[in-house]
């Protein structure tokens, strides 16, 4: 299966309208599958409305839930549980805990006591010191840490290809509820809000992501404090060795932190979706075609 997970660094940035452009750009599928709130246009009927799709090329949300807020949260409001499939049935992640996500590198020569112990060059009888340790050494300091590299780039898979490539395949692993709908056409698949919203409370969207394994865009506005949020989140995505496709941008143009991400974050900028006055079907086909290049989303 090809297509796209589109993914955001936060609520409410837009993410909802650049899928609407991009599946129909790309004449292909889309699919919410879990929708929270139900007031309002929701945001299949959002993209039904402004991508031109032909009938059918919108799917039904697998749930449409009440409330807006978190999905594990609205979904317990109607007395529900996300059905995760059997591959995500146990806890995956949690913050703070022991995880059945394998380590990074970084992070597992760093629990080895590679390069000696903490990540600011202490020892490891250093990292945790006693209050008389602490009294007995104040003034002392430890080395100056190296400054960290760029994020790197999505490794390869084996028996995968490129798994940044348009055209990866996804899993077809039992994923209950959330497995990937089997389409005659690329696939356009929306989260809800960022990354590390959970599902269940022991599930995350991230989680999802690395078992459907198609390639994510980032969805990242432009305002301030987006550098943090972005970095974050590409930082997840590729802890998990989830393919990073790239970052779109969102809102008014602001070069230096465009470049910036593109930079220390190891990802490709696809380009940046302005803010439209007149939000209508024209408008927006008129708007991606002149900041996106249609090759970038092509296999």
């Amino acid at each position: 299966m090809s297509g796209f997970i589109v993914t955001g660094t936060d609520t409410g940035i837009g993410k909802t309208v650049f899928c609407a452009a991009l599946a129909g750009a790309l004449r292909g599928f889309y699919w919410k599958p879990v929708q929270a709130g139900l007031d309002g246009e929701t945001d299949s009927e959002t993209v039904r409305r402004l991508s031109g799709l032909p009938d059918g090329h919108v799917l039904p949300e697998a749930y449409r839930l009440a409330l807006p807020a978190s999905p594990h949260r609205a979904a317990e409001a109607e007395g529900l549980a996300i059905d995760v499939g059997s591959v995500l049935r146990s806890p995956r992640h949690t913050i703070g805990r022991e995880s059945t996500i394998a380590p990074s590198p970084r992070e597992a020569a760093g629990r080895a006591g590679v390069g000696g112990g903490s990540a600011f060059g202490c020892s490891p009888s250093q990292a945790e010191p006693s209050q008389g340790e602490l009294a007995s050494n104040f003034g002392q300091t430890c080395s100056r840490p190296e400054r960290p590299p760029p994020l790197a780039p999505p490794r390869r898979r084996r028996g995968g290809g490129d798994p940044g490539a348009p055209g990866s395949v996804a899993s077809s692993r039992d994923l209950g509820a959330l497995t990937l709908p089997a389409v005659a056409g690329p696939l356009v698949v929306e989260g809800a809000g960022g990354p590390m919203v959970p599902l269940t409370r022991g599930t995350l969207f991230i989680d999802v992501f690395a078992a459907w394994g198609l390639p994510v865009i980032l969805c990242a506005a432009t305002r301030l404090g987006t550098i943090n949020h972005t970095l974050l989140a590409l930082e997840a995505l590729k802890r998990r060795d989830i393919p990073v496709h790239g970052v779109a941008f969102i809102g008014e143009a602001n070069e230096d932190s465009e470049a910036i991400i593109a930079e220390l974050g190891g990802a490709r900028r696809l380009g940046r979706l302005p803010l439209l006055t007149a939000l209508t079907r024209e408008a927006l086909a008129a708007a991606f075609a002149g900041a996106f290049d249609p090759a970038d989303f092509r296999s």
